[in-house]
């Protein structure tokens, strides 16, 4: 492993050694350019924080919300169940007095 760290940090320099050498403008304006980098990757990394702090601020907000639905829904639904049941009790209890009704029959035909 002590291998493969000293070889790609020789490689670094190397390869920084010659870009240094071959590239076209000056240090001066080589600097400029590596602010303007940096500047334009501070802005992006920003811009990133942010978008992503407007991320978790909408991801709470959909869950709180979309809890105080689910409990309405809840709470409607077992109160729909409710009004159901009592409102055809009757026919449930008429509907299984038939069943039994028709199941004695079927038990006495020959």
């Amino acid at each position: 492993m002590k291998k493969f760290f000293s070889g790609f940090l020789f490689g670094a320099l190397t390869s920084g050694a010659i870009t240094l050498l071959i590239n076209p403008r000056d240090g001066k304006s080589n600097r400029k350019v590596l602010l303007d980098k940096i500047n334009q990757l501070h802005s992006t990394i920003n811009d990133l924080n942010e978008s992503t702090h407007t991320l978790h601020s909408s991801i709470d907000r959909l869950k709180t919300e979309g809890l105080k639905s689910l409990s309405l829904f809840t709470e409607d639904f077992s109160q729909s169940l409710i009004n159901f049941q009592l409102e055809n009790k009757g026919r449930i209890n008429r509907l299984k007095t038939a069943v039994t009704n028709l199941q004695d029959r079927l038990d006495q035909l020959p």
